[in-house]
């Protein structure tokens, strides 16, 4: 991919093809209930992201915006219509061309607390639209050396703190 650093960068880009697919993330967030992670992770104690930016950034936050509705149908039909079926009766969902299943590897910090019970909570979410996940926490040191720059990771669960200045966050993108 045009994306990816080459190999003497340190780029390995092992993602799984079927996530380069914006009709596949869309059918993930179809499929991801936001307000019931909030409210089992956070305690209800937060609003759904949409942006870089949070909500309570408001000079640089976009009111205005709106999310993926819940909504399984829309999911489904977005991985039917892009021949995404299952092919071999597992109930994960094969690529088009029937070769690799939709199984993503989903990684995050072993020092997360809330790390486990999301990545339960988002398989079960995203079984429901024939798509599996292998989670696996991983030392925050593993996780930066398969992030960047070598990509080698399908689905990553990571974050960091900034100030309310968004200038720092906004330049790493």
């Amino acid at each position: 991919s045009e994306r990816c650093p080459t190999e003497e960068d340190g780029g390995v880009c092992s993602g799984h093809p079927a996530l380069l697919d914006k009709n596949v993330r869309q059918a993930m967030a179809h499929a991801t209930d936001k307000q019931q992670l909030i409210d089992v992770l956070m305690l209800g104690l937060a609003t759904p992201g949409l942006t870089l930016a949070p909500d309570s950034f408001t000079p640089w936050f976009n009111p205005n915006l709106t999310d993926y509705a819940l909504d399984l149908e829309a999911a489904n039909k977005l991985l039917d219509d892009g021949g995404y079926v299952d092919t071999d009766g597992d109930s994960v969902r094969e690529m088009p061309d029937g070769s690799q299943p939709l199984r993503f590897r989903l990684n995050w910090p072993s020092s997360s607390t809330n790390g486990p019970r999301m990545a339960e909570m988002l398989g079960e979410m995203w079984r429901q639209i024939g798509i599996a996940l292998e989670p696996q926490a991983m030392d925050s040191d593993a996780l930066t050396a398969i992030c960047c720059p070598a990509y080698d990771y399908d689905i990553m669960l990571w974050g960091w703190y900034f100030d309310t200045d968004p200038t720092y966050m906004l330049s790493v993108m």
